[in-house]
């Protein structure tokens, strides 16, 4: 029996138990981004041993690494759509980096409230339809879409057909870069199509275990123009506890405390909204 290895980021292991339900016929191994760091070295030495490597992106920038030097590994990049949460980012100020109450997601909207030096609750105020609108927040959805579609296809990986089932009732992602285990499943079987191997066509789904991870919340104006039914609540990692927005927001200016406003910025791919943002909300 082969021995694969598939080397990924949070969606490793939902990765890994999707191919191995639908390709009993290897024996799948796997490790996270973050694990592997750990001790690359000693994670690098045992690479002979598998037949297979799949492998996301990320891992070949790895300077130290030796998955450059693999033949032939079947890379395959991950979900990040933010059409769902198009006020969530990662931040950061000259103090370092920027948490809220449910980890390293932040709300842009919270984030330039604070920036503008706007209270809590003159921050609540711009959670409606028209800061959305103004800030670009309706719009992503076409364009992640496509960007996605794209990126997978660049791998060999079709994932249009599937595009067309998960969000037929129900949201596929818990945040920008979560997705659901059906996501994941279908991203298996598109590895397994392009690797040419007969895998077996079963629905039978392993584990959500992004579950357990945090959830930012589905604004129901953002939810409308999605086709779905919206969740303002954020869930912690590792709890099931729920924080409304107004929880949410106000937990954000007590973690907020002590970093300089106006050195707050939000990573590169979420600048754009995040610059409306604080032209929109300038007192």
């Amino acid at each position: 029996m082969e021995k694969w290895l598939v080397l990924s980021n949070c969606q490793t292991f939902g990765l890994a138990n999707s191919l191995t339900i639908q390709y009993p016929s290897a024996t799948i191994d796997s490790l996270d981004v973050w694990a592997y760091k750990s001790d690359i070295a000693g994670h690098d030495a045992k690479l002979h041993n598998y037949q297979k490597i799949i492998v996301h992106p990320e891992f070949l920038d790895i300077s130290e690494s030796k998955l450059n030097q693999v033949i032939d590994p079947i890379i395959v990049p991950s979900m990040f759509f933010s059409a769902y949460h198009p006020d969530s980012c990662y931040a950061a100020s000259s103090s370092g980096g920027i948490d809220s109450p449910i980890g390293a997601y932040n709300s842009m909207i919270c984030l330039s409230a604070y920036r503008n030096g706007l209270t809590v609750d003159q921050a609540l105020q711009h959670y409606n339809a028209r800061t959305y609108e103004r800030a670009g927040f309706f719009d992503v959805w076409s364009r992640d879409k496509q960007h996605i579609l794209n990126l997978f296809n660049n791998y060999g990986l079709d994932l249009s057909e599937g595009f067309l089932r998960w969000g037929r009732y129900k949201p596929f992602m818990y945040s920008v870069n979560h997705p659901n285990i059906d996501v994941v499943f279908d991203i298996a079987a598109a590895t397994l199509k392009r690797m040419g191997v007969n895998s077996l066509e079963a629905r039978l789904l392993p584990h959500d275990n992004l579950t357990n991870g945090p959830c930012f919340a589905i604004y129901n104006e953002v939810a409308e123009h999605c086709g779905i039914k919206g969740f303002e609540f954020f869930k912690e990692q590792g709890h099931y506890r729920l924080l409304s927005l107004e929880d949410f927001v106000r937990g954000s200016y007590r973690l907020l405390e002590g970093h300089d406003p106006k050195s707050v910025v939000v990573d590169g791919m979420a600048d754009d909204r995040f610059q409306k943002l604080l032209q929109i909300m300038e007192p």
